[in-house]
Order: C-alpha cells, then sequence, then structure tokens
C-alpha cells in the first residue's frame, strides 16, 4: 500500500519543470505510509497522507480534508493550514471506530523504513467524508513536514500530485509531463487517473455500455 522504498527527494526544479507544462495546474508532493492510530485505549489500522495544505488545495480543491466553496467534505473541524503542525484529519469511518472528535489527541505509531518504530501525538483538526467507501475506511492525513518528521524522511516524497486546468487535454499533458520526467534524474513514472484507480474506471465503462 505504501512502499517507501520507492520514496524520492522533492525538487524544486521538477516542480517548476511540471509547472510550465500547457495545461498543468500545479504539483504537490505527498507522502503515502501506513501506520496505526490510537486513542489510548482502541487502535486502527489507517493509511495516511502526508501532504501540504497550501499545494494539495491549490491542485486538488475538493482533497479529503480541506474546505472548498462548491463542495466540502469536512464534516466538522477546519482545514489544516500548516505544512507542519502537530494535527491529523481523519475520515468519519475512522473517527466513529475509534470515537474521536474534534480537538481529541489521538497517538500515531509508524514504521521508519529503516525498521524503527515512532509515535506522534496529533490533535484531530477535522473529520472528513471521502466519496470511496474503502478509503473512507481508513483514510488519515497529516501535514507533510509532520509525516516527514515522524519516519526520519526529511524532504522525501513517494508522489507528486498533479492537476490539470482541462481534461478533455488530459492525454496530451500525461504525454507531456512523461518527457519532463524521462529527461530528469530520477526514475519516475507518470500515471494518469484511470491507471492509478482502475476498479473505477472499469464501473465507468460499464455503466457506459449499460446505458448507452
Amino acid at each position: 500500500l505504501a512502499p517507501l522504498n520507492l520514496a524520492f527527494d522533492e525538487s524544486r526544479e521538477l516542480v517548476d519543470a511540471l509547472a510550465a507544462i500547457p495545461n498543468v495546474v500545479g504539483a504537490s508532493p505527498r507522502l503515502r505510509f501506513v501506520g496505526k492510530l490510537g486513542n489510548g485505549e482502541y487502535s486502527s489500522m489507517i493509511v495516511a497522507l502526508g501532504v501540504d495544505p497550501l499545494t494539495e488545495r491549490k491542485v486538488v480543491p475538493m482533497a479529503p480534508g480541506e474546505d472548498n466553496a462548491s463542495f466540502s467534505p469536512i464534516m466538522s473541524g477546519e482545514p489544516m493550514t500548516s505544512a507542519d503542525a502537530e494535527e491529523i484529519a481523519v475520515s468519519d469511518e475512522i473517527a466513529l471506530g475509534l470515537a474521536l472528535k474534534v480537538g481529541d489527541l489521538v497517538t500515531l505509531l509508524v514504521k521508519t523504513p529503516e525498521g524503527a518504530m515512532e509515535t506522534a501525538d496529533l490533535t484531530v483538526r477535522n473529520i472528513f467524508r471521502f466519496d470511496d467507501p474503502l478509503g473512507n475506511k481508513q483514510l488519515a492525513i497529516i501535514p507533510l513536514k509532520t509525516a516527514q518528521r515522524l519516519l526520519h524522511m526529511p524532504n522525501r516524497i513517494t508522489a507528486y500530485a498533479i492537476g490539470v486546468h482541462d481534461l478533455r487535454a488530459l492525454n496530451e499533458t500525461i504525454g507531456a509531463t512523461r518527457r519532463v520526467i524521462r529527461d530528469g534524474s530520477m526514475p519516475l513514472v507518470a500515471l494518469d487517473w484511470n491507471e492509478l484507480a482502475p476498479y473505477y474506471r472499469d464501473v465507468v465503462a460499464m455503466q457506459d455500455g449499460v446505458l448507452a
């Protein structure tokens, strides 16, 4: 779910090169990992995303844990504001299972790439609902710098999320993105939504076929 051995260094040069591609809104760094979240009595395995709230909000304005004028997945609490705050956003199913509310203190336990165990006490900043049922059972969001510090991975990430202006030009944008990373020094790949979420791609194709 979160192979930290595939992490790479954040690169300002790469972000600038990606942002220069026509149709690209920007690129937001992410660090994906697994951990165990506990309230002192119960605990649950989670899949967490470390994100920079400011860049993530620009690239994915309807991301879990973010406010948006037309659609807000936040059920209670406030959006994250800092990349190094000691806070966490949890899905409503995680909150229900661990009896959490905004302002509660939780403990996140992780295993670093070197095999050490680390913990952090985080304050629940907001509770959100994610449209993907599986994701809503296990997804939590924490500030990127906090995640990097907890995992002993300074300036390391596992992906850039790239936003686009016009989905009709997605194929051309993917091609341009692949050319940029091919010319770079890091062995990266660019995947579009259909490749990242093949289950939903197939559901859409089936519904299109049935409903013509």
